[in-house]
């Protein structure tokens, strides 16, 4: 059977976000020979992540504003552009200092693409009868999927490839990525006012106003919490892991099944919530993790805690689309912006997480394990509070409309 019109763009659209995530993760098991290649210091290295972090957060809001003004083709192919030269002349620099440069450049792009992919997902989702929360779940499957397979595939060269090597080949994914969005047929005009199908209603927060604003914050700091947790606790969950398990390589692998734990849940996460209320449904999750948290705290056993790791991601995942279900429901010309401001507040975990644990050196992990439960445990109240304010009677389902070809045109 022929698939959909707007499904089928909706597909391609995140295999073009699959495909950018995998050219970033491409390079992280060459990391150390940085140090050598390119004779950085070990604060150079985490400067050159940590600012692709930090430009890539502060850029969103802008890449938000001009999606709402400009379209949200226009600037997610000016974003994926950016990311592609980026990623190119990486394999072109000489010294640490054009790296790290070549890096905050790459965040700046991906920043102004993120907020433009997220609107396109939403309203791809509404038009093909997909729903915005399944389509949400399918993004955020995607981008991790990407993340979990990009650093298997330098895997069957072995040794044998050069850093420079690795960067040609992420920066050929970057420019593939953004030659087949550039290809794709999207939408020419906005079709934002498409009503919800069976999922998430669109709300009646005014787009602009103080309570429209109110509620991108407070999204973003649940997703902020969220991050920030993972974040910590996965150079945590390193040291941790593999004092239990006595292997390096054990840690790698449940990190790994981490990780598909994430890609498969979100999905799953985005048919959940249909009809129902997402943020009630985060503070479950929420809950989970804490409980993920503090069992292995008390346990300290390799079944306990590789158990406990997967469940932990696939609740992160949980949340990551329930919070992005919301957003994606709130009603109003604004979206774009809404999605650049949640992605600045949100994107911030990732760089305070490590940072706070890092302060922590030397104190009992099992303590710190601890404290990361409490957090999600306030995390969880947060949403629930916030459900509670934003309560609404619970949205009949609504029969998917036939997607309208006619509003899908192809065109650059």
């Amino acid at each position: 059977m022929e698939v959909p019109t707007g499904r089928r763009q909706l597909m391609l659209l995140l295999v073009v976000v699959c495909v950018q995530n995998i050219a970033y993760t491409v390079l992280i098991p060459l990391v150390p020979r940085l140090r050598t290649d390119f004779r950085m210091s070990v604060l150079a290295v985490a400067l050159a992540f940590a600012g692709f972090t930090a430009t890539k957060a502060l850029s969103q809001p802008v890449g938000g504003w001009l999606s709402d003004r400009l379209g949200p083709r226009r600037i997610g192919l000016a974003g994926l552009v950016v990311a592609a030269g980026s990623t190119l002349a990486l394999a072109f620099a000489h010294t640490g200092g054009a790296l790290l440069v070549t890096r905050l450049v790459w965040g700046v792009g991906e920043g102004l693409a993120i907020p433009a992919l997220l609107v396109l997902t939403t309203e791809l989702g509404r038009a093909s009868g997909v729903g915005t929360d399944r389509a949400i779940g399918w993004f955020g499957s995607a981008a991790v999927t990407g993340m979990a397979l990009g650093p298997l595939v330098i895997v069957p060269f072995g040794g044998a490839v050069t850093v420079r090597q690795a960067f040609l080949v992420a920066g050929a994914m970057s420019v593939a990525s953004a030659a087949l969005f550039a290809r794709l047929p999207l939408p020419q005009q906005p079709i934002r006012d498409r009503p919800a199908v069976g999922n998430t209603p669109r709300t009646g927060v005014a787009g602009g106003g103080r309570e429209f604003l109110a509620v991108v914050l407070a999204l973003g700091l649940l997703d902020f919490v969220n991050n920030f947790i993972y974040a910590g606790l996965e150079p945590l969950f390193a040291a941790f892991g593999a004092a239990v398990t006595g292997s390096a390589r054990a840690v790698s692998i449940v990190l790994f099944l981490g990780l598909l734990a994430f890609a498969a849940a979100a999905p799953l996460a985005g048919s959940a919530i249909a009809g129902r209320s997402a943020l009630r449904l985060a503070t479950g999750f929420f809950l989970v993790q804490a409980a993920c948290l503090a069992v292995p705290a008390g346990l300290t056993t390799a079944a306990v805690e590789v158990v406990a790791f997967i469940v932990f991601m696939a609740a992160q995942s949980s949340v990551y689309v329930c919070v992005r279900g919301v957003l994606a429901g709130l009603r109003g010309d604004y979206q774009g912006r809404a999605f650049g401001l949640f992605g600045l507040v949100s994107d911030l975990g990732w760089v305070t997480g490590p940072l706070v644990v890092a302060g922590m050196f030397g104190r009992p992990q099992s303590g710190t394990l601890l404290l990361w439960a409490a957090l999600a445990v306030l995390a969880a109240a947060g949403a629930a509070l916030l459900a509670w304010f934003r309560r609404r009677e619970r949205p009949p389902r609504v029969a998917p409309p036939v997607p309208d070809e006619a509003g899908l045109a192809a065109g650059p």
